[in-house]
């Protein structure tokens, strides 16, 4: 069985993170017009090559998984069905979404 409490401080952790250490991953949510009252950071994954992978939930757009390389960066709206095996971090979306 699942500890949804341990995802809950995870989420916690990486949005505090988000706010107040990683400017980089914080300019891709401004550069998608990402309110950050109102944005989480799900999941976050560096590789050995520097490439960076996440997963935003933004209270009015949603999820959107983020891609970011040497040279670039990619979001894209995603679903749950489409991202839980990834980031399964996303069964704390209820949660969120009752002023958690």
């Amino acid at each position: 069985m699942i500890d949804i409490n341990l995802y809950k401080q995870e989420v916690k952790e990486l949005t505090n993170l988000l706010l107040t250490d990683w400017q980089d991953i914080r300019n891709i949510a401004l550069d998608e017009d990402l309110n950050l009252d109102t944005t989480f950071l799900l999941g976050f994954v560096e590789t050995e090559e520097d490439e960076e992978f996440g997963l935003f939930y933004n209270k009015q757009k949603g999820l959107l998984k983020f891609e970011k390389t040497i040279n670039s960066v990619k979001v894209t709206p995603t679903t749950i069905k489409e991202i839980e095996n990834d980031f399964p971090q996303v069964i704390v979306l209820t949660d969120i979404d009752n002023n958690w």
